[in-house]
């Protein structure tokens, strides 16, 4: 499945922002949803028409990567290509590859779509707990990592409910999903689809 913006496990690049630019639209779809499936509750017939949406998915990625491929390769830097006189050629070139990027992302989002779609509330619930609890476990594990990284620099701030408060390095690390994320789950489940 996919997980909330910005969590990325990248030790190898050893910090925590990494602005290069990529796409948010998950490789996997559907994987860690299946691996839940007993916790979440899904049905047999629910992983077969969830397993059809992940088939469909790759299709359609696959087939916008072929292309932005394809794009790639008409503007691979060669001296003519850089001539002048070519130079409104790339440029429609480079706009067709961000179309397609940008259209990739919204397949992304109509499959997403699609398989909370195919949860009932419930079941949707249970798998924004599950990914609630692994983002606290994974933010506890690197909190020594992210008060080094932070709290020499700047004042760290936690909402509790009742509004904004300063925090402690040591109260860094997190006891619960927080509202705004499941609220924001939530309501994306009511998104009208792009097509």
């Amino acid at each position: 499945m996919f997980m909330p913006p910005f969590f990325e496990v990248a030790p190898h690049r050893g910090g925590l922002l990494d602005l290069a630019p990529r796409s948010v639209a998950p490789s996997d779809l559907i994987g860690r949803l299946l691996d839940e499936a007993d916790r979440v509750g899904l049905t047999d017939e629910q992983i077969r028409m969830l397993l059809r949406v992940q088939r469909d998915y790759r299709a359609a990625l696959h087939a916008l990567d072929v292309e932005m491929a394809l794009a790639a390769h008409e503007v691979r830097l060669t001296p003519e290509a850089l001539a002048p006189q070519r130079q409104e050629e790339r440029r429609v070139v480079f706009q067709r590859r961000g179309e397609l990027f940008a259209h990739r992302e919204i397949v992304a989002d109509e499959a997403i779509v699609t398989v909370f779609e195919l949860l009932t509330d419930a079941q949707a619930a249970a798998l924004m707990a599950v990914y609630g609890e692994e983002v606290t476990a994974t933010l506890t594990a690197l909190a020594p990592m992210l008060v080094a990284a932070l709290g020499p620099r700047y004042t760290l701030m936690a909402d509790d409910g009742d509004g904004p408060r300063e925090v402690a390095p040591d109260g860094l690390i997190p006891t619960a999903v927080p509202r705004s994320f499941t609220d924001d789950v939530q309501a994306a489940r009511h998104l009208p689809v792009l097509r």
